[in-house]
Parts: C-alpha cells; structure tokens; sequence
C-alpha cells in the first residue's frame, strides 16, 4: 500500500483493486478509502509502538484520541515493515492531499467543503452523511446507505430540505436571543461555582499526570527504566487522568442541571 501510494496511486484506487480481487480487511469487510488512510498513516508500521490511540467512552463506545488522553511512543518496539523516510514521505503526501481537499487532518472530516460537510450525521448509524449531485436536485445520503441499503435504512434528504430546516432553527434561536439565549448565558455564569476548588484540583492533577508521563516517556527513551514499568506507570496515570475528567464532566453536568431547573425564568 506503501509503495502504490507513493508511486501515484490514490487511496480510492487501492482500495478499489483490493475489494477488485477480492481481499478482504482483517474482519472481512470491504475496503475504503478511509481504511487505506488510516493504514497509511499508522506509524506501528516503522517498528515504533504509539500508545493510547483510541479510547472508550463511559458507554464503551471507542473513539478516536484527539487529545483527550495523553498519548506514548515507544521507539524500535518490534521489527519495521516501513522504512521511516517511506512513512514520513506517506505523511507529506497525505497532508498535501488533505489540504487540496479542504480536510482537516485528524478530525475524520471536511472543514468547509460544503456547508453542511461533517455536520450531519445519520441517527441510525452514526455515519457521516455525504453531499451527492443527482439530476435535478442535490441530496445527503449517509455513507454507509450509500454502500448498501443492508448497512444502514436512512434514505437521502434533499439538500433543500436540510437548508429549510437549518433557517428555521437559526430564525427560532434569534427570535428568542432575547428571552432565552442571553438570560440562559447570565444564569450559567451566576450558578456555575467550585466552592471547595474542586475543579481546579482537578485540572491540577491532570496537568500534573501529563508532565509524569513526558518524564517516564524521557526515561524510556534514555533506557534508564524498562518498557513493562513505563507502560504500567502509563497507564496508571491515563486511568487517573480519565477518572479526574470523568469528575469534571460531572461537576458541568451538576451546575448545567442547577441552571436549568424549573422556575428558572419565571
């Protein structure tokens, strides 16, 4: 995949040919575009191990890590199938790719593409909806409907209806700025509060478990502690990190429930 991509091949292409001779993804599924770029651009191929890219939600639900948890690199972990000048090509060429584009590298969608481009999502699937050009009109269909009515029920909708929905919203919010928005906002910042300095203990102890991680992440490198404690210190501070923005969101949530209690506007 390397090698065609560096040689011209676009990530569309190679993943054609592959679903073409029927090779099917590690569990079996069909090839896209997006599998070729995540491929592409995971570094687990030079050799070197990143830790902590994905994570999972209190639901179980796996997302990717945009800065939510730290992240670790291992440096020479297992034997390399990429060389690091290859991969580092691959990256540049994926970068330049994503900006003639309009993407927003790592965010998993458009920017401003479209005006509606990675803003709609399909409620049944959770997939990001796609702007299609048909005769006479202009649709959004969710991707994975796209591939097959099997994967997902939710039909296209036409882009005139998403645009006629969207005014009404934004006429109803600016009709009620004055009567709902502005005191909303004043009864947030009245009744948001952290008495016993909860939240700032916390954010503290999140700084502090970031700066841990850097240290251990330096003595690894140095070869002055070995990888099994560096990945059990790890992963001790991401759990405690994990735990101290479980405990903000729920300190949010607790202020944001006070705020919007009945009576509040009356």
């Amino acid at each position: 995949m390397f090698d065609q991509f560096l040689q011209g091949s676009s990530t569309g292409q190679i993943a054609k040919q592959l679903n073409y001779e029927h090779i099917p993804t590690q569990r079996g599924h069909y090839w896209w575009s997006s599998t070729i770029i995540n491929i592409l651009r995971n570094i687990n191929y030079t050799g070197d191990m990143l830790c902590q890219k994905t994570y999972r939600d209190d639901q179980y639900h796996r997302h990717f890590n945009q800065g939510e948890l730290a992240q670790y690199l291992i440096e020479e972990h297992h034997p390399a199938l990429v060389s690091r000048k290859n991969f580092n090509k691959a990256q540049e060429l994926l970068k330049q790719t994503a900006q003639q584009r309009n993407i927003e590298s790592g965010s998993h969608k458009y920017q401003q593409h479209y005006l509606f481009s990675g803003k709609i999502i399909c409620g049944h699937c959770g997939s990001t909806f796609k702007r299609q050009t048909r005769p006479n009109k202009i649709c959004w269909a969710c991707q994975k409907h796209l591939h097959s009515a099997k994967l997902c029920p939710v039909k296209p909708v036409p882009e005139k209806s998403i645009q006629n929905a969207f005014c009404t919203m934004m006429n109803k919010l600016i009709f009620s700025r004055k009567f709902l928005l502005s005191p909303l906002v004043q009864e947030l910042k009245e009744h948001f509060n952290d008495p016993d300095g909860e939240l700032g203990r916390l954010t503290n102890q999140i700084k502090a478990n970031d700066q841990k991680a850097e240290t251990l992440m330096n003595l690894v490198k140095e070869g002055l502690i070995d990888k099994g404690l560096y990945i059990n210190q790890t992963a001790e501070l991401e759990q405690s990190t994990h735990q101290c923005q479980q405990q903000i969101k729920q300190i949010n949530s607790n202020n944001t429930d006070n705020a919007n209690k009945p009576g509040r506007f009356s």
